[in-house]
């Protein structure tokens, strides 16, 4: 026979005796190995089931910022945290670390539904080096360097989440419209590797 269940009232209680018996120094140290050999327990087993029915390797893809209020890590030390103290194998794992200055309690970012734009202001628009003076205007044909295909540009948009970022937004002879970095759309091609490449940048203006 199934032994009974405890409500969502008996956890409620639970914490509440929990929380009052560790307000202060009322356990022996005997006391409190037991109390965790107790509690233990369900967590253990509940996380076993958990694991029969999840065999399966997840890839899991996390997005998002760590602030470190006390600057207690340096750049490179989170993947090693990562790698360290969790089972978990990061992959292309990147981090970049800005400088917010003197940590203040009124910072936007002390607050958990802070605005994206408040975090990604610190960072500098991951955009390529535009050094030539050609300029992209809608309604303009571009020939790309691959098969000399043709796109027409309808316009040059700015990334409202990152001020500064500028992408070229086009459409092909399949009528497929597409966006890419203006910084990337002007570059040279990269003849090392597509040594065979007759343009000398990846778009270069026909019309």
């Amino acid at each position: 026979m199934a032994e009974e269940m405890v409500t969502m009232v008996d956890n409620r209680n639970l914490r509440a005796i929990i929380h009052d018996i560790t307000g202060g120094v009322f356990l022996t140290k005997a006391e409190y190995i037991e109390i965790c050999k107790i509690l233990r327990e369900p967590v253990i087993e509940v996380l076993e089931k958990k694991w029969e029915v999840c065999k399966m390797a997840e890839l899991h893809k996390i997005s998002g910022y760590l602030l470190d209020i006390d600057g207690a890590y340096c750049e490179g030390e989170i993947e090693e945290y990562i790698r360290n103290w969790t089972d978990l194998i990061p992959r292309h794992f990147h981090t970049e670390t800005a400088d917010i200055g003197e940590w203040e309690e009124d910072n936007p970012l002390n607050y958990t539904n802070c605005d994206l734009a408040e975090c990604e202001k610190y960072f500098k628009a991951n955009v390529h080096k535009v050094d030539n003076n050609r300029k992209v205007k809608p309604g303009q044909i571009w020939k790309h360097f691959k098969a000399g295909k043709k796109v027409r540009i309808l316009a040059v948009s700015q990334d409202t989440e990152s001020v500064g970022s500028y992408s070229v937004v086009y459409v092909c002879t399949d009528g497929k419209v597409w966006h890419r970095p203006l910084g990337m759309f002007l570059s040279e091609v990269d003849h090392n590797k597509y040594p065979d490449a007759k343009q000398l940048y990846r778009f270069e203006l026909v019309e």
